[in-house]
């Protein structure tokens, strides 16, 4: 994540995981290459996952802010949609045997506490770049 040689993956349990078996669909976002990472590196990422309602705007989804890092290389939901509502064909979630799932990943640092310097500077950069147009 905190390189372009970093890369994503989503990891779904259909049924739920361990702790939420036949009850929830779990949803978790992974550091695709955490076997090769060094365990002291520390990947600050803001995402989001979202599982798509296919007939109306009433999606499912849950933002956070966390640390990628040893031993904790994948962060989500155990408990992300109650499998009554994602097979449920009122809901809208599960249309032609096709489910829609969105992960987001918004600001991704190799520090704790990108919010102010990060925005400030992207601010400032955006504000020079419309002046200049």
């Amino acid at each position: 994540m905190a390189s372009s040689d970093e890369s994503r993956l989503l990891q779904l349990y259909p049924k739920g995981d361990s702790r939420e078996k036949d009850k929830f669909l779990s949803v978790f976002l992974l550091l695709d290459d955490s076997e090769t990472v060094p365990s002291e590196r520390k990947t600050y990422a803001k995402y989001k996952l979202r599982i798509v309602n296919q007939k109306n705007s009433n999606h499912v989804e849950m933002a956070d802010t966390k640390c990628f890092c040893a031993p904790s290389f994948g962060w989500g939901c155990s408990a992300f949609l109650a499998l009554t509502d994602l097979n449920d064909a009122t809901k809208g979630f599960l249309v032609n045997d096709t489910l829609l799932v969105e992960a987001e990943v918004s600001a991704v640092s190799a520090v704790k506490n990108l919010s102010k310097n990060f925005y400030a500077i992207l601010a400032s950069h955006y504000e020079r770049i419309s002046q200049s147009s």
